[in-house]
């Protein structure tokens, strides 16, 4: 083979070796195992509501959270109005599943995404309980963590994480920070490290 052939190729070669190893990469990073459930003979409305009241929230998802469970007859209007999409978030939390999907049995529901956030099983083991008129597990009290996330928000000095804790607290409603971490709102702490204790009354 002439030389000139050699060190045309060989460069080809090596970019496309290494083209390949990118598409690997990002194909391998964007990898989910899709995951459907089947809901035969379950009311629709009571698998949303069911998942729901186990998905919690974080983040900004405070700034909407609502600590109250969702009804059946609550999830029945999300399912009803096309406006509100699940597969999202709904009142700050995540619930991100899909009834009869693109491509999916009939009375399915799709929770791969749902399980990345919860935990593998997590969507299963909501869905057996309720088939089995068993307890539904609930996400834990967040009262804390929505109370944390506002304070740490707060503390960070950005004004744009500041509005962010204070639209948390409104939410959260008055002297929520105190009342939910047991101690004195940031606000009112400013300064006390620097005052001298009273004076002792005389007699």
């Amino acid at each position: 083979m002439p030389l000139g052939v050699e060190r045309t190729t060989a460069p080809v070669i090596i970019c496309n070796r290494a083209a390949l190893g990118v598409l690997y990469l990002l194909a391998w990073h964007n990898y989910e195992v899709i995951m459907d459930i089947d809901i035969s003979g379950l009311d629709k409305a009571e698998v949303l509501a069911a998942l729901y009241n186990r998905a919690g929230a974080r983040d900004k998802g405070f700034v909407h959270f609502s600590p109250n469970p969702m009804t059946k007859e609550e999830a029945q209007e999300v399912i009803d109005n096309p406006d509100l999409k699940i597969g999202g978030y709904i009142n700050g939390r995540e619930v991100k599943v899909y009834f009869d999907a693109p491509g999916a049995p009939e009375n399915t529901v799709r929770v791969h995404l749902y399980d990345r956030t919860y935990g593998e099983g997590t969507a299963q083991a909501v869905i057996d309980a309720l088939r089995n008129k068993e307890a539904i597990p609930v996400h834990p009290d967040q009262t804390a963590d929505m109370a944390q996330t506002a304070q740490d928000a707060r503390n960070s000095g950005s004004d744009l994480n500041i509005k962010f804790a204070e639209a948390i607290e409104r939410k959260g409603g008055e002297n929520f920070l105190k009342k939910a971490l047991g101690e004195d709102d940031p606000e009112d702490k400013k300064g006390k490290g620097d005052r001298p204790p009273p004076s002792p009354r005389r007699p």
